[in-house]
């Protein structure tokens, strides 16, 4: 699968009716908290503070609700620390059938 491009940074969008836990997954089983994100809010989340994860990493996004459901994105991004780009992602669903899904690429905010 190619990256959809080279990002610094998530901006998250939460239309779901239950809070959650944003997720960066690099390898099978390998999953690094990149932050929280309540129902309503649109959250820019810093990948350079994600530990774990190094320049050149492909990564996908993942969606932890508050009753353990979870669900992650196809979409492959490339982390690179000077990228000037975000990945946008919507958060969909109820906490028992969480939905994350790459929207496109965007300045950073």
């Amino acid at each position: 699968m190619t990256s959809q491009g080279r990002v610094r940074q998530l901006i998250v969008t939460n239309d779901g009716t239950f809070d959650g836990t944003v997720y960066v997954f690099k390898n099978a089983g390998t999953y690094y908290l990149a932050g929280s994100i309540t129902v309503g809010e649109t959250r820019a989340l810093d990948l350079t503070r994600v530990r774990g994860i190094n320049n050149g990493d492909d990564l996908r996004v993942r969606i932890l609700s508050s009753q353990g459901a979870d669900n992650t994105d196809s979409t492959l991004v490339t982390y690179v620390s000077n990228a000037t780009d975000g990945s946008k992602y919507l958060i969909t669903g109820t906490a028992g059938d969480p939905n994350i899904a790459f929207q496109n690429l965007a300045p950073l905010q």
